[in-house]
């Protein structure tokens, strides 16, 4: 065999490679959306957690009150572990750092009260 038929046969199984590669990508992102619980009409449906988030930005030092909080449910696959679900864990705690609104509140966020 010639070397440019060499070349030609391996640039062509490297087009194959890259297209099954490609073609493997969005496939594998619709197996993990359908890995969530069907629901009654056998769709996939997402899971969701509600998530205490700030309504408004809130002060370093700042002891959390329930008009600062607010619920926002989002994917079960998208909050980080240290995430808090009652806002009742919150309430009466200490922002240890400045919080965004819109941002959520982790325990990393708040300190006991009077201590951040």
């Amino acid at each position: 065999m010639s070397p440019k038929k060499i070349i030609a046969a391996v640039s062509v199984l490297a087009l194959i490679i890259a297209g099954i590669v490609i073609a493997v990508q969005p496939w594998s992102k619709t197996i993990d959306s359908s890995m969530h619980e069907k629901s009654a009409t056998g769709q996939a449906s997402k899971e969701e957690i509600a998530l205490v988030f700030c309504k408004r930005d809130v002060a370093k030092g700042k002891i959390f009150e329930n008009d600062d909080l607010e619920i926002v449910k989002r994917s079960l696959q998208k909050y980080p572990q240290d995430a808090i679900s009652d806002p009742a864990e919150v309430v009466g705690k200490v922002a240890k750092y400045g919080i965004k609104a819109g941002s959520m509140v982790g325990y990393h966020d708040i300190g006991e009260g009077g201590h951040p």
